[in-house]
């Protein structure tokens, strides 16, 4: 398959033109290697990321995160976005991202997050966030359990703030970095908050209105995007066997 062609077949269910204004999803790098045979599907490019591409002898990787995000004035073998631009074309390896646009529509990352979870969930509107809903409340701890056990991660990588003998009912979701949906949530009433990379201040202001926030990490939350993508290539008239789904473990944090 021509690379042009398959990115019209990715922008029919995850067009590039719902991404915020400040993202840059879409075609990172192109090395005029056209002919796409084998696809790395991967959270972000990383050195392992890259090895992983070079083995399996791919021509294209799509990722969650963009490799170029803000502007560059300089490719430098010693800068790090720089070393991975050189070694992708060195390989003839193309780039391409779904990030905030894949965040949005529908069966994406927030409704996977969700599915993953065992939560049903409805879009509160055009955006991130994801609301969704336990018939019987929930005890928080006990949920806790279950979603370290449902997203394969230690349950000390999680942050929590709020009570955990607070029963739960409803629930909204955001994947990536979603603090900024603190206030909101709680306005729309729910009792728990699931998402990454709450800063101090964040927190602070969960626990002053009262409602409970688990910061599951940026990694956890969106480590479901090679699934998630691979759904939809599944159901598209895009050749599945053209993928390869990369199963490293890119977490970068490390419990001590």
């Amino acid at each position: 398959m021509k690379l042009n062609e398959l990115i019209k077949k990715i922008n029919e269910f995850c067009p590039e033109s719902l991404q915020e204004e400040w993202d840059n999803s879409g075609l990172q790098i192109s090395t005029g290697n056209e002919d796409i045979e084998k696809v790395l599907l991967a959270m972000e490019i990383t050195s392992e990321v890259i090895e992983e591409a070079v083995i399996n002898e791919v021509d294209l990787i799509i990722t969650h995160h963009p490799l170029i995000f803000t502007e560059l004035t300089k490719i430098d073998s010693n800068d790090v976005t720089g070393n991975f631009i050189q070694r992708l074309i060195a390989a003839d390896i193309n780039v391409y991202s779904c990030h905030t646009n894949f965040d949005k529509i529908f069966g994406g990352n927030n409704d996977f997050l969700g599915n993953v979870l065992g939560i049903d969930c409805t879009p509160k509107n055009d955006g991130f966030l994801r609301h969704g809903w336990y018939m019987n409340p929930e005890n928080m701890g006990n949920l806790i359990e279950l979603y370290s056990f449902k997203l394969d991660i230690d349950k000390r990588y999680f942050s929590f703030v709020g009570s955990l003998d607070r029963p739960i009912s409803k629930v909204a979701i955001c994947t990536g970095a979603g603090a900024d949906f603190i206030k909101e949530a709680y306005e729309d009433r729910c009792d728990l908050l699931i998402t990454g990379d709450v800063k101090y201040h964040d927190a602070q202001l969960a626990k002053e209105l009262g409602i409970n926030v688990l910061d599951i990490g940026h990694y956890a939350s969106e480590k479901i995007f090679v699934d998630a993508f691979m759904s939809f290539i599944i159901s598209s008239d895009i050749d599945e066997d053209m993928f390869v789904l990369s199963d490293l473990d890119i977490n970068p944090f490390t419990l001590i």
